[in-house]
């Protein structure tokens, strides 16, 4: 598509301003898309954002939807919205969720581990590593962790999770509702719910499969409601590539090592794009992180508003949440956003 843009195109990019590199978080992001539009002679409209972010966004995300909004960053789409609409454009191209498209190609892993392709397996194990600068490889972890866990029965693994020292997601989800209201799920429940119990084991059959149950996950048809709602607010018509049935349908017919190749994870996605992107882009292996602003903003939340949120919505176990949640109030960010979008869109709607 590159290949096609002109000068008279102008592509978005958000530019984050007045922040420093909080906890490592900031990616210059810039250098990279100066990198594109110099190649093809393209006008960047960079769109500055300043002091805003989740929580002070919050009331207007809550206007655009008669449902709590769950995007944490949705305020950032707000704002190309709203540039592209005082620009008379009408348009937006977004690569909503490509990696999930695509697939970053590590089911491949699981693959081998499952056909006991060791060799093969600790290659790409380490060829990863080496990507991410990480020069002490363990072998055994590799072994366990793509290989034993394949093989495990699905009703040990249960046992093993509940009464042991990890945890399986949907076990640690109910602890965060009031038990008086919701009861655990048990062992069928989970296995019908998810088809199987939840990752690691749904690896014991192939990576076509694990890569579907990605791009079917409901959370993404959700997402994509969200914003196309908030984009209809600004007359904006958003196309999401990545999302056409054509191009999803494909890439679940790849092979997984052509996915996950030599250590480089959406390898064809990469490779196909040789010599239209800069080589700094096609040599990169970060992510641009889009939440700076929202995760300051939720850290910069006292305890007593978060839980007073919390008193306000009877269903959620607000022991828990204050022993858990709120001592690392930037890992579990997402969730505390919900609580306080949940409270505020209750009172808009006079709910009790």
């Amino acid at each position: 598509m590159l290949k096609h843009l002109n000068k008279n195109v102008i592509p978005q990019s958000v530019l984050f301003e007045g922040l420093s590199n909080h906890d490592n978080q900031m990616v210059d992001e810039r250098y990279y898309v100066d990198d594109v539009s110099k190649k093809y002679n393209l006008n960047i409209d960079y769109i500055p954002l300043k002091n805003c972010g989740c929580i002070s966004e919050y009331l207007a995300e809550i206007n655009h939807n008669d449902e709590p909004p769950s995007l944490i960053n949705g305020y950032i789409h707000s704002a190309i919205f709203k540039n592209l609409q005082i620009n008379g454009m009408d348009t937006l191209f977004d690569g909503y969720d490509g990696d999930t498209a695509v697939s970053h190609g590590y089911e491949h892993l699981f693959e081998l581990g499952r056909k006991f392709n060791l060799p093969a397996l600790f290659r790409e194990y380490a060829f990863m590593h080496k990507k991410l600068g990480i020069k002490k490889i363990n072998y055994f972890n590799a072994f366990k962790q793509y290989s034993l866990k394949s093989y495990i029965p699905q009703r040990i693994l249960w046992l093993k999770n509940k009464y042991g020292s990890s945890s399986m997601v949907p076990l640690e989800w109910y602890k965060r509702v009031n038990n008086k209201i919701i009861d655990a799920p048990d062992f069928k429940e989970i296995y019908d719910n998810y088809n199987g119990l939840p990752i690691p084991n749904l690896y014991q059959k192939n990576s076509q499969y694990v890569h579907y149950l990605d791009i079917t996950n409901p959370t993404i048809q959700m997402s994509l409601n969200l914003i196309n709602h908030n984009a209809s607010e600004y007359g904006i018509d958003i196309k999401f590539p990545f999302m056409e049935r054509k191009l999803i349908e494909f890439c679940l017919s790849i092979p997984s090592n052509q996915k996950l190749k030599n250590g480089v994870s959406r390898s064809i996605l990469r490779r196909s794009l040789k010599n239209i992107i800069p080589d700094s882009i096609y040599n990169r292996h970060t992510k641009s992180d889009l939440s700076p602003f929202s995760r300051i903003e939720i850290c910069n939340l006292s305890n007593k508003r978060i839980l007073q949120s919390v008193k306000n919505i009877p269903f959620l176990n607000a022991k828990y949440i204050k022993d858990n949640l709120l001592d690392n109030k930037s890992n579990n960010m997402m969730e505390i956003y919900q609580i306080i979008i949940f409270d505020a869109w209750l009172k808009k709607n006079n709910f009790k």
